[in-house]
């Protein structure tokens, strides 16, 4: 469609000549505003018709002229007949167009004649003229036209969008031409949902622009919609208006979660994602598809609901946020589970959420982590009686009956500052194996050792094992301590009746007292004791607390490991419990440095206690 804008009206003496009309004649093409192509005009006069015999132009049009001065186009008429032809000329009417060419004329077959036209403005407005033929097989008439420019657009009556999703957005291109040869301004005025672009701008003669129409539906209907572009010179608010028809679908997009392991699981009206038992340490990896059953493009976000991520951080990722599902489509999505602390199940929510859509998705992910089972062969090694300056070698297993790997460390002294050292102090147990661990008993000193040394786990509660053994010399040759000494041992500890040389006592003289109530404890009553499995030995030991709140305590030294109640206090306690030895810069050769400090060791049971310092620098 071409929008045309005319210029002022003719002469103020009245509308040009209009000569009369039959069927041969051209039709008047329109008055001062009309919708009708610029191009079509052009073609018409350059297009030659035949009448009555004679091949000629249809009409002769002057569009660039001046004022003042004169234009003058040639009219050519051919004889197609075989036979010459005699033709009466009636000139222009107007004064604005002549001809000097004789009224009577006579054309040859196969020749042509020539008539010169000059046309003289005298006001710049449109002219409109004939020269009428006649014959005497009847009369035609060649049409003279004089235009002035006028501002043209080159619009298209309609625009049809892509269908759209509720919410989101699509978009197609038109052109727009100035079909003048004028410089025009345009200016487009369109309400929402759709939006052009760019909405105004200038356009040199016959110089293209294409628009963008965006459309951005917020309800899913059918629209149509008129654009209106006016345009003209610049700062003429009262310029042409030309009008192109949008049309839109909208509807509403959809999204569904699909489980690729099995196409779609429900639980509670929404979708899960199970990823079962998952080693600590470990990930594991699972998919699910985004699938779009609507007619439209949905774009999509994926997020953790909110309120509901993990103090510690979320053991769920997922490497798809947003992006956007064609029609039909589906987006594969992988979530992995890296869970960190172990027997616990993780629960999180994704949040499927669609722009226009009427719902949201919400997709379950659990999970739960395991650890390492990890247990020793045995819970006490009894190295027994071992000569001073001797040493005695036993063997023990650590078990991992799990699926993970294990990694371990004795929380024991093995660079032989200790009369007890197990090798290999750490290491790495694989999945369903064992390893060998050799626990060695080198005594300095004539007397009953004892110690309940922690395996520190990774990922689990630490382990405990009771190492004991009795060092004798030539003079001093103390009693021995046995197993079942650690049971009476366990079990009187929170009457502090238990004196350390006790256990020597024991062995010498049948009866103990073990408390204020005057209970004893006869070796029929330790027989007893030593029939009881090391299972019972170690529930004896944690009836009221954890492994890691044992190795945590006895860690800190204010109560004893084998102790059951926090409120009591150490056999032997060391102020302070850290000695600093500072270097100090100095001429002297470094050997003539030392430095000594003290400290106080306490001994709290009723008993005597050997104890060995070592302080200097």
């Amino acid at each position: 469609m071409l929008a045309e804008a005319r210029g002022t009206d003719p002469l103020g003496s009245g509308a040009p000549w209009q000569p009369p009309t039959s069927e041969m004649d051209i039709k008047d093409p329109g008055n001062h505003h009309r919708q009708q192509g610029r191009k079509p005009l052009r073609q018409a006069s350059s297009k030659r018709s035949y009448f009555l015999g004679f091949e000629t132009k249809p009409e002769l049009i002057w569009e660039d002229w001046d004022l003042g001065k004169e234009f003058t186009k040639t009219l050519v008429l051919k004889n197609i007949h075989n036979k010459p032809q005699k033709l009466h000329l009636r000139p222009p009417v107007s004064k604005f167009f002549t001809t000097l060419i004789p009224q009577i004329i006579v054309v040859s077959p196969g020749t042509s004649f020539s008539i010169s036209v000059t046309f003289r403005p005298l006001q710049r407005c449109e002219y409109e003229d004939s020269i009428e033929f006649q014959s005497k097989d009847g009369s035609f008439q060649v049409c003279l036209r004089a235009t002035i420019p006028c501002y043209a657009l080159e619009v298209p009556d309609s625009v049809l969008l892509p269908l759209c999703a509720v919410q989101h957005s699509s978009h197609t291109t038109f052109q727009l031409k100035n079909a003048s040869k004028l410089q025009t301004c345009f200016q487009w005025v369109c309400a929402a949902p759709f939006q052009l672009s760019p909405e105004h701008g200038l356009l040199n003669p016959s110089q293209e622009c294409h628009i963008t129409v965006v459309f951005r539906p917020q309800e899913a209907l059918v629209y149509q919609q008129q654009a209106y572009c006016r345009f003209g010179e610049e700062g003429d608010k009262a310029g042409s208006c030309c009008t192109v028809l949008l049309q839109a679908l909208a509807k509403y997009p959809c999204l569904q979660l699909r489980d690729q392991a099995t196409k779609e699981e429900k639980e509670h009206g929404g979708s899960v994602l199970h990823f079962g038992s998952v080693a600590v340490g470990q990930c594991l990896q699972k998919h699910f598809d985004i699938f779009n059953p609507s007619p439209v493009t949905a774009s999509f976000s994926l997020s953790r609901l909110s309120g509901r991520v993990p103090l510690f951080g979320s053991e769920f990722t997922c490497d798809v946020t947003r992006g956007n599902v064609a029609p039909g489509e589906s987006l594969q999505v992988t979530v992995t589970y890296s869970p960190a602390v172990v027997e616990t199940v993780s629960v999180e929510y994704l949040s499927l959420k669609c722009r226009g859509a009427l719902n949201e998705t919400l997709l379950k992910l659990t999970g739960s982590c395991i650890g390492p089972k990890v247990s020793l062969s045995t819970s006490v090694v009894d190295f027994g009686c071992v000569e001073e300056g001797g040493a005695v070698i036993q063997t023990m297993e650590l078990v991992n009956s799990s699926s993970v790997e294990t990694i371990y460390q004795w929380d024991l002294d093995c660079s032989g500052h200790s009369v007890f050292s197990i090798q290999p102090a750490s290491g790495t147990v694989h999945p369903h194996s064992h390893t060998t661990l050799k626990a060695v008993y080198r005594p300095t000193h004539p007397t009953a050792h004892h110690r309940r040394v922690a395996c520190l786990i990774l990922h689990r509660d630490p382990l405990f094992i009771d190492l004991i053994g009795t060092c004798h010399s030539e003079l001093q040759q103390p009693a021995i301590l046995k197993p079942e000494h650690l049971v009476l041992y366990k079990l009187h500890w929170s009457r502090r009746q238990n004196p350390p040389d006790t256990v020597s006592a024991m062995m010498q003289d049948h009866n103990v007292h073990l408390d204020q109530q005057a209970v004893h404890t006869t070796l029929e009553e330790v027989e007893y004791h030593r029939e009881l499995s090391n299972q019972e030995l170690d529930s004896a030991t944690v009836v009221l607390r954890t492994p890691m709140e044992e190795f945590f305590q006895s860690c800190l030294g204010y109560m004893d490991p084998l102790s059951s109640s926090s409120s009591l206090s150490p056999h032997i306690s060391a102020v302070p419990s850290e000695l600093l030895f500072n270097h100090k810069t100095s001429s002297s050769s470094p050997t003539s440095f030392t430095s000594s400090q003290f400290v106080s060791i306490t001994n709290h049971t009723r008993g005597n206690s050997g104890t060995t310092a070592c302080l200097g620098l």
